[in-house]
């Protein structure tokens, strides 16, 4: 089966938006809007470049492990606290 090139994009794109699906959307959106399929075809696999874009981006890597990252921020004692300290001042 021949592949055309828009549809590997699109196959590589949506392996790297899974690879990212732990970090807050917002992050997910900075680290994706300027997607180039060119950058991405020196990577093997998009969990490669994935790594990649969190390293310079400043995010640690996936843990595969653990819940996904906003949900950890979101159900951290401390950050809760904070929060619920911040609606009353």
């Amino acid at each position: 089966m021949v592949r055309h090139a828009n549809e590997e994009h699109r196959l590589f794109l949506n392996a790297l938006i899974e690879a990212l699906a732990d970090l807050p959307a917002d992050a997910q959106h900075e680290l994706l809007a300027d997607f180039d399929p060119d950058v991405a075809a020196q990577f093997a696999t998009a969990d490669e470049y994935a790594y990649e874009l969190r390293a310079a981006a400043g995010y640690p890597p996936r843990d595969p492990s653990g819940p996904a990252l906003g949900r950890r921020i979101k159900e951290n004692k401390l950050v809760r606290l904070m929060r619920a300290l911040g609606r009353h001042h």
